[in-house]
C-alpha cells in the first residue's frame, strides 16, 4: 500500500493529482467483500472508489437490526435501541483519525485479528475488538454508543445485512452509505417516512426519505457461501441501484441495489483485488542515499493478473514530497508505459542524490495516471521513495519541532553531543555550544536508553556520539537499541534553560516556544520556586514527584470554564464557554529518578533544582542531577475550629475507596490487608476525632459497606467515650462496591435514612442514573439541651469528570447533567413538602463551586446557571435556589483537593433558605489532600486519611432565635467574603 501507518491507523501520506477514474461522489464508501466462514475468518472489507481519501472518523458499520424490538441502527441519534452488544450483533465506528485512501481496500476482522491472522495469513485493517490478551497492534473499532461491542460480534451465516454509514454526531438523520442483505430478509431495513429528532438544537423530527420496501429488496445470495468463499462486489457503480431521493450520502436509494447482480460468491481475497478484473499498484521503495553519486530506486509496478490482449498502458511521474528536485535531492523523471499482454509487472527507475548532510528521512512520490486496458483500474496509485538518511545527526533534527520525532523508527548516529548527565539506565546527551541551529523550537537534548548502567566513554562534560534507533517512549523521544557509543574527549556542558515565571508561559496561548516543553525536552533545565502538590505514590514508587511551578506563589487554583484548548483541540466549543488555562506553568520534580537521594515534598516548600526535562506518565518532569533543595515551610495540618456553645456540625469526607479485608462475592471490590484496613480505620478515627472534631453529622463517600462504618464508629467510642456515632449505609448500584452512609453522633435523635433514586434511569442509555444514590438522613439535633432543631442532610457523590471533554461521546457530560438535574427535582421536593426544614447537602460532587464548561454540576443542582456557559444545560428546577457556602470563605481556602497541583473544590455543602441564617462558618479539615501519598498507612498521625480534605459546615440553631421562635433579626453574623 502507498501510505503509511501511525499507530496502526492509516494516515494518508499523498493524494492523487491524475486525472479522475470515477464519477462516485467524493465521500462515498463501498462494502466491497463479507466472508461469514469460517468463524475465526469473519470480515467485512471496504473499498473507496474516489479519487481523494476519506476521513473514516464518523463513519460506522453494523449488523444489528431487530425489527421485533424496535432496534435500528438509525436510533443512534437518540442514544437509545441503536443494537449491537448482544447476541453477536455488533454497532462499530471506525477509529477516530482512520481514513481510507483513494482506490484502497480495508478490513475490519469480525472476530479479531488473531483468527483473522491464522485463517489469512495476513493483519486486517482494523478489528471489531481486542482478542488478545493485551493490546496489539491493530486498531480496534469503537463502540457505536456505550455496549453496543461488548467485546463479541459475529455475523450470521443464513440471513444477515451489513450496513456502512456516516453520522456527523449533530443531525437527526444518519447518511447510508452501502448495504448488503444476504440469506435472507428478516434483518432488512425500510426507512421510508420514519421520523427521528436527534441531537440538533431543535425539537422537531426530520423524516426519511424512502427506501426499498423489504419485500422487494434484492439479496446477495439466499444461502450462505462456504468456507473459503466471500460475497465479493463485482460492480463498483451498483448496478441499477435507483439515483436520487433516496438516503444515502450521495442521494440514492441504498436498499434499492440489485446486490444479486453486484455481488458473486468467489474465493476470499481479503485486503484488497479489483473489482474489474485487472488492478494496477506500485509500490514503495526506502533506500539509503549514499555519501555521494547517484542511487537508482526501482519501482515495480504490478497487475492482479497477467494483462489482457492489447496490454495495460499508464502514465507514471515522480511528484516532490519533503524530498524536493530543487533541493538536489533526486533526479525528477517521468514516461508513458505498456505492460504487455501476458506480462504482469514493469519497472521505473529514479535517481536520488547522496550527500554528506545530516537530516531526517525524506520522501518523494511516484504517482500513476492515465490507465487503459481491458478491465484495468488502479488499485494503489502512489508510490512512496523514502530516502534513509545515513549521516551523522544532529540532535535538533533528531527531536525536530514537532510532538514527536521526524526520524522515528530510524537508526541514526548523533552529532556534536555532550553528556549533561546520567542516570542508572540511561544519560543525556546536548549538543555542544556553538553547533544547535538557533531555533528555539527544536531541542538540543535526548535521552540515550542503556538500559543497565552506561559503559564508558560515558562521563559527564563528556564528548560523545551514539548510534541507535529513535524511539518515541510514550511520547518521550529518545535513543535505544544502542549499537555504538565513542567518546570525543572533555566538552563543555552548555548552560541551563531557566524556568521562571515567564518559561514555561502561563497562558496557552502564547507559549514560550512553539510546542510548549516539547522544545526542552531531554535539556538540562534548572528551576526555583513553590511547591503546589505533594509527593505522588505510585504502585512501584511510593516516593514519586512533587509538582511545582517556577516562582514563589500564589498557590494556582481552578478556574472557571473548559480547561483549554476544550473538547480535546477536535472541536469548537460553543461561543459563550468560558476556558481555563489549565495552569500550563505546573510541572514535576522528581527527585531519585537519575540516582539522587529521595526527597519528599507539600504544597508550601519552597526548592531549588537543575536536571535535564524528562517526561514520563503523560507529564513533564525535571530529573534532578546537579542539585536539589527543598525548604519547608508550614505544616498542611489544620484541624477546623472547636464548635462553640449551642453551634451544630455537619461534614463530608470522601473516603477514598475505603475497601475491608473480606471478599465481596456481589461486587469488584478490592481485598484489602487486614493489616492495611485496620491502619487505615485508625487513621480515618484520628482525622475524624483530631481534624473534624467529630462532627454532629458526617456523609461519607468512597466507602465499601455498613461492616466499615458500624466498626470506625466503635472504635471511636473507644478512643473517647463521649463521642457516640450510630452507622448508616444503604448499598447502591456501583458494582466496585463503593457507596455512600453516614456516622451520625446521640446528638441527633430520630433519625431516619432514605435512599433516594436507586432505580432513576439514564435517559437515552437505558443504565442506572447513579452509582451511588443519593442518601438522606433526617433527624433531630439536640446537642444544646434545648427543645430541639430539625435538620434533613443529603450526601451526594456523582460522576466524575473523566471524559467530559470527549467531543464524540456525551456520556460523560449527559450522566453528570442528568444527575445534577435529578438531584435538583429531589431537592425541590422536598423544599416543597417541608419549606421552613434546613436542609444541607453535602458530598463529592466531582465539581467546582462554577461551571467546568461541559455541565455546571453545583449550578444545576442550586439553581443558578448561565446556560451559554456551558456544552449542556437545562431549566432551573430549584426555587428558592441553595447556597453554596464556599462562596463565603476566603478564596485561599477554597479547595478540597489537588489535582496535579491545581487546587480546586469538589467537596460542598449547599444549603437551602431555611438553613442559611444559621450558617456561623464552613471550615476544611486540612491535612489529607496536601500531604504526600506514601502517609497514607502511617497510622499514628491523621495525615493523608484520604486525598480530600473533609469540609465541617457549622450551625448555631438557638441563636439567631427567640424563644417563641421568631428571628432576632441578626443577619450580619457571618458576612460574604466573596468579593
Amino acid at each position: 500500500m502507498a501510505s503509511a501507518r501511525t499507530g496502526g491507523i492509516v494516515i494518508l501520506v499523498s493524494l492523487f493529482v491524475a486525472a479522475a477514474f470515477s464519477a462516485h461522489a467524493a465521500d462515498h464508501l463501498l462494502i466491497s467483500e463479507v466472508v461469514v466462514t469460517p468463524t475465526a475468518g469473519e470480515f467485512v472489507e471496504i473499498f473507496n472508489p474516489t479519487d481523494t481519501a476519506i476521513d473514516l472518523s464518523d463513519v460506522y458499520l453494523t449488523d444489528a437490526t431487530f425489527a421485533g424490538g424496535g432496534t435500528y441502527y438509525y436510533n443512534i441519534v437518540t442514544g437509545a435501541n441503536a443494537g449491537g452488544g448482544g447476541f453477536g450483533d455488533f454497532h462499530a465506528r471506525f477509529p477516530e483519525g482512520a481514513a481510507i485512501a483513494s482506490h484502497e481496500y480495508q478490513t475490519v476482522a469480525v472476530a479479531g485479528s488473531t483468527g483473522f491472522f491464522a485463517t489469512y495469513g495476513a493483519d486486517p485493517t482494523y478489528e471489531l475488538f481486542e482478542d488478545d490478551p493485551s493490546p496489539d497492534a491493530i486498531p480496534d473499532m469503537r463502540e457505536a454508543l456505550p455496549g453496543t461491542i461488548n467485546n463479541q460480534g459475529g455475523l450470521t451465516n443464513a440471513g444477515e445485512v451489513v450496513i456502512l454509514y456516516r453520522w456527523d454526531g449533530a443531525t437527526d438523520l444518519v447518511q447510508d452509505l452501502d448495504y448488503v442483505l444476504w440469506g435472507d430478509k428478516e434483518e432488512a431495513v425500510d426507512k421510508t417516512g420514519v421520523a427521528v429528532d436527534g441531537p440538533d438544537p431543535d425539537s422537531t423530527p426530520t423524516t426519511y426519505f424512502s427506501d426499498t420496501a423489504i419485500a422487494s429488496q434484492d439479496v446477495t445470495s439466499a444461502v450462505a457461501h462456504l468456507a473459503g468463499d466471500s460475497y465479493t462486489r463485482i460492480d463498483k457503480d451498483e448496478g441499477a441501484e435507483t439515483a436520487g431521493g433516496g438516503n444515502g450520502l450521495t442521494g440514492n436509494d441504498e436498499t434499492s441495489e440489485n446486490l444479486s447482480a453486484t455481488f458473486t460468491e468467489v474465493a476470499v481475497t481479503p485486503n484488497g483485488g479489483s473489482l474489474l478484473g485487472v488492478g494496477v499498484s506500485v509500490d514503495d521503495v526506502a533506500i539509503s542515499e549514499g555519501d555521494g553519486g547517484t542511487t537508482t530506486f526501482v519501482f515495480t509496478i504490478s497487475l492482479t493478473q497477467p494483462a489482457p490482449p492489447g496490454g495495460v498502458s499508464y502514465d507514471i511521474a515522480t511528484a516532490d514530497g519533503t524530498a524536493t528536485v530543487a533541493d538536489l535531492d533526486y533526479s525528477a523523471a517521468s514516461d508513458s508505459q505498456v505492460i504487455p499482454e501476458g506480462s504482469s509487472t514493469e519497472i521505473f527507475n529514479v535517481g536520488v542524490f547522496g550527500d554528506l548532510k545530516g537530516e531526517i528521512n525524506e520522501e518523494f512520490l511516484v504517482e500513476i495516471g492515465n490507465v487503459s486496458g481491458a478491465n484495468a483500474e488502479i488499485l494503489d496509485g502512489t508510490g512512496v521513495g523514502t530516502i534513509l538518511n545515513d549521516d551523522p545527526v544532529p540532535i535538533h533534527i533528531i527531536q525536530g519541532d514537532g510532538w514527536s520525532s521526524p526520524l522515528e523508527g530510524s537508526v541514526v548516529a548523533t552529532q556534536h553531543g555532550v553528556v549533561s548527565a546520567i542516570g542508572p539506565e540511561g544519560f543525556f546527551l546536548q549538543t555542544a555550544d556553538g553547533f544547535d541551529d538557533g531555533n528555539p523550537d527544536t531541542s538540543e537534548g535526548i535521552y540515550v536508553f542503556t538500559a543497565t548502567p552506561p559503559p564508558a566513554p560515558v562521563s559527564w562534560g563528556q564528548a560523545v556520539d551514539v548510534t541507535g534507533t529513535v524511539t518515541e517512549f510514550y511520547g518521550f523521544t529518545q535513543l535505544e537499541d544502542i549499537v555504538d557509543i565513542s567518546g570525543g574527549g572533555p566538552a563543555g556542558v552548555p548552560w541551563p534553560i531557566v524556568f521562571d515565571a515567564a518559561t514555561p508561559s502561563p497562558d496557552p496561548t502564547t507559549p514560550s516556544c512553539a510546542l510548549e516543553y516539547e522544545c526542552y525536552e531531554g535539556m538540562m533545565v534548572s528551576a526555583a520556586g513553590l511547591v503546589v502538590g505533594p509527593t505522588q505514590t505510585f504502585g512501584t514508587d511510593p516516593t514519586a514527584e512533587f509538582f511545582a511551578i517556577a516562582s514563589a506563589g500564589p498557590q494556582p487554583f481552578r478556574e472557571i470554564g473548559a480547561e483549554y484548548p476544550g473538547f480535546q483541540g477536535m472541536l469548537a466549543l460553543p461561543p459563550g464557554v468560558p476556558v481555563f488555562d489549565g495552569n500550563p506553568e505546573i510541572f514535576e520534580v522528581d527527585p531519585d529518578k537519575l540516582g539522587l537521594p529521595n526527597m519528599t515534598a507539600k504544597p508550601g516548600d519552597t526548592y531549588l533544582v537543575s536536571g535535564p526535562l524528562g517526561y514520563e506518565f503523560g507529564g513533564w518532569e525535571i530529573w534532578a542531577w546537579d542539585q536539589l533543595a527543598i525548604t519547608p515551610g508550614a505544616s498542611v495540618v489544620e484541624p477546623v475550629r472547636p464548635a462553640g456553645p449551642g453551634e451544630m456540625t455537619v461534614a463530608s469526607l470522601n473516603m477514598y475507596r475505603h475497601y475491608d479485608d473480606v471478599d465481596d462475592p456481589l461486587t469488584q471490590d478490592d481485598i484489602v490487608p487486614t493489616d492495611e484496613f485496620q491502619s487505615r480505620q485508625t487513621k480515618f478515627r484520628r482525622y475524624i476525632l483530631d481534624v473534624l472534631r467529630a462532627p454532629d453529622i458526617l456523609g461519607v463517600q468512597e466507602v465499601e459497606n455498613l461492616a466499615i462504618l458500624s466498626a470506625l464508629a466503635s472504635d471511636i467510642q473507644t478512643a473517647d467515650p463521649s463521642v457516640i456515632y450510630s452507622a448508616h449505609l444503604v448499598p447502591g448500584n456501583n458494582g466496585f462496591g463503593m457507596n455512600v452512609g453516614y456516622l451520625v453522633r446521640d446528638t441527633v435523635q430520630s433519625v431516619t435514612v432514605t435512599q433516594l433514586g436507586f432505580d432513576d434511569i439514564l435517559v437515552g442509555w437505558g443504565y442506572k442514573l447513579f452509582d451511588h444514590p443519593p442518601l438522606l438522613v433526617q433527624g433531630t439535633w439536640v446537642g444544646d439541651g434545648g427543645p430541639g432543631f430539625d435538620i434533613a442532610v443529603m450526601n451526594n457523590h456523582t460522576r466524575s469528570l473523566s471524559g467530559v471533554d470527549d467531543p464524540y461521546d456525551d456520556f460523560a457530560r449527559e450522566k453528570r447533567f442528568q444527575q445534577a438535574q435529578s438531584i435538583a427535582s429531589k431537592v425541590q421536593d422536598l423544599q416543597t413538602v417541608e419549606p421552613n426544614t434546613p436542609l444541607v447537602l453535602v458530598g463529592d460532587y466531582n465539581a467546582f463551586q462554577f461551571t467546568d464548561g461541559y455541565v455546571d454540576v453545583i449550578g444545576q443542582i442550586r439553581g443558578e446557571v448561565t446556560p451559554e456557559h456551558n456544552v449542556l444545560s437545562g431549566p432551573v428546577i430549584t426555587r428558592p435556589t441553595l447556597a453554596d457556602e464556599i462562596e463565603r470563605m476566603p478564596p485561599g481556602e477554597r479547595y478540597s483537593y489537588l489535582f496535579q497541583g491545581t487546587h480546586q473544590v469538589f467537596d460542598h455543602a449547599l444549603t437551602n433558605r431555611a438553613a442559611q441564617p444559621y450558617v456561623t462558618g464552613q471550615q476544611f479539615g486540612r491535612g489529607n489532600a496536601e500531604s504526600p501519598g506514601f502517609l497514607i498507612l502511617d497510622d499514628s498521625i491523621p495525615d493523608r486519611s484520604s486525598d480530600h480534605d473533609g469540609l465541617v459546615l457549622f450551625l448555631e440553631p438557638a441563636s439567631l432565635l427567640f424563644a417563641d421562635g421568631f428571628e432576632t433579626g441578626d443577619t450580619t453574623r457571618w458576612a460574604s467574603t466573596t468579593p
